[in-house]
């Protein structure tokens, strides 16, 4: 076996931290990389965490076999292969003389060890945590923005959430007087906003998204209440640093219906939605070599995915003089499609190639409501409270598996995303108001509490006609 072959081989075993990453083979130039000498130095100082392991890893195999094993040209402006080939053979370099080892200067970005960690973080497909929550988001801030538990006063109202959002038949005893017939229609929009912290699995964005949802049911008997709604929401969610942004576009619609049973009820939902994403991963890698240029290139890509919900709910009513209690218990299931996507990015050859995803979520929610009836001169104001338990039950944590495009053996790397909260809480304050001529509307402040890595809020507001 000559060297440049036994060399090649050597450089095809699987490395797990950037510190076996970092003792490779000296990427220099196809003819340097086929009489290059292994050398395996201790383990490098510093640590890497649960994300940039794995990204180190791909970086290390990929360049393996472009350059080791297919004999691929790292040139900085040639061919995507090429381009690819020269940006991992920086970083392979960069890391072996950030940690005393010997490489080819050429290639050396001269960066420490914690910018080399924030040039490997760079390269990763982080941005599709954003996509993941966002499609996860539809339960929590059903819970922050829907009023399941309101203006249910005399087992006479119905509310249902989907995407954040209220539908809402009634308003209690005093709203069944004023409010005739059995048709109604509605429309209500909602602002949901929040921040989510950098981990080892993440970095830091804030997320903010703007719904509206319409819809209209009938009254089929005084205990049966059924209807269809539409539903449409923006999200983008911003990467602090200008790492990039995600925009989410979701179309929903939902058939619902509650049964009332004396003081009791039970209500139900499906749901289905579709998502349009556009997303940009910013890839910024510094350099303190004046003789390389810093990489600095943007990953596109428009991935698409779906969603289908289930819910169902009982609660019964307490009253207390002009008060009102409602205790409730609710189970809810979420399934999202992520489909697979490709990126586009010219410049450093990094465009990724992500595997389609699932996601599935189950939570219960226990929680009670405290309402009050107000009478006015120009109609009956509903001030309420509620507070709900959140319990998380599927802890779906699916992993990004992902390639570089223009890698021609296609070498997968898979890194984990964030486990979700198993508890958290939601507390709303809010009123409606019931007004003659068959109006209603409501307005709503919500927030999640207890969330370990995230803040989320949500306003909302409707107005609706029975007729």
């Amino acid at each position: 076996m000559n060297a440049s072959h036994s060399t090649a081989l050597t450089l095809q075993r699987p490395h797990r931290t950037l510190a076996c990453w970092a003792a490779g083979t000296l990427l220099m130039s196809h003819a340097a990389i086929a009489s290059a000498q292994l050398r395996e130095p201790g383990p490098l100082p510093g640590s890497y965490n649960a994300l940039q392991r794995p990204v180190a890893d791909g970086v290390f195999r990929t360049c393996a076999n472009l350059v080791g094993g297919l004999g691929v040209r790292p040139v900085a402006t040639g061919t995507p292969t090429e381009r690819l080939a020269n940006a991992c053979s920086l970083m392979v370099n960069t890391a072996r003389f950030a940690n005393g080892v010997q490489g080819n200067a050429s290639f050396d970005l001269k960066l420490s060890n914690s910018e080399l960690q924030t040039a490997i973080q760079a390269i990763a497909p982080v941005q599709a945590n954003a996509q993941k929550q966002i499609g996860t988001e539809t339960l929590k801030m059903n819970a922050i923005g829907a009023r399941l538990l309101n203006l249910r006063g005399g087992a006479r109202g119905m509310v249902l959430g989907m995407n954040g959002q209220d539908i809402q038949t009634g308003g209690g005893a005093a709203a069944d007087d004023v409010l005739g017939g059995r048709w109604g229609s509605f429309v209500n929009v909602a602002s949901n906003w929040g921040d989510i912290d950098k981990t080892t699995l993440q970095d830091a964005y804030e997320q903010r998204s703007y719904n509206v949802l319409a819809g209209a049911d009938y009254r089929i008997s005084e205990a049966f209440v059924a209807g269809i709604a539409l539903s449409y929401s923006d999200t983008t969610a911003r990467y602090e640093q200008g790492l990039g942004r995600v925009e989410a576009r979701t179309s929903g619609t939902a058939a619902y219906a509650t049964y009332y049973a004396g003081s009791w009820y039970v209500d139900g939902l499906v749901a289905y939605g579709t998502t349009d994403f556009d997303s940009r991963r910013n890839i910024n890698i510094a350099s303190h070599n004046p003789a390389l240029p810093a990489i600095a290139a943007s990953a596109t890509s428009r991935p698409e995915g779906n969603q289908w919900s289930a819910s169902i709910g009982t609660g019964t009513d307490f009253r207390f003089g002009t008060w009102n209690v409602t205790p409730s218990v609710r189970l809810s299931y979420l399934h999202v499609d992520n489909d697979a996507f490709t990126e586009s990015e010219p410049v450093a050859g990094l465009g990724l190639a992500v595997d389609r995803r699932t996601i599935e979520s189950l939570q219960s929610a226990l929680g009670a409501r405290l309402g009050t009836n107000v009478n006015t001169s120009w109609g009956v104001l509903l001030p309420y409270a509620s507070v709900q338990w959140m319990h998380e039950f599927k802890k779906d944590a699916p992993s990004l598996v992902s390639r570089y495009v223009n890698d021609p053996n296609g070498i997968a790397f898979s890194i984990p995303t964030a486990t979700p909260d198993s508890n958290f809480g939601i507390v709303s304050f809010g009123t409606s108001l019931t007004l003659p001529n068959n109006l209603s509307a409501f307005a709503q402040f919500s927030s999640a509490v207890g969330l370990k890595d995230e803040k989320s809020y949500a306003v909302s507001a409707g107005v609706r006609v029975q007729f």
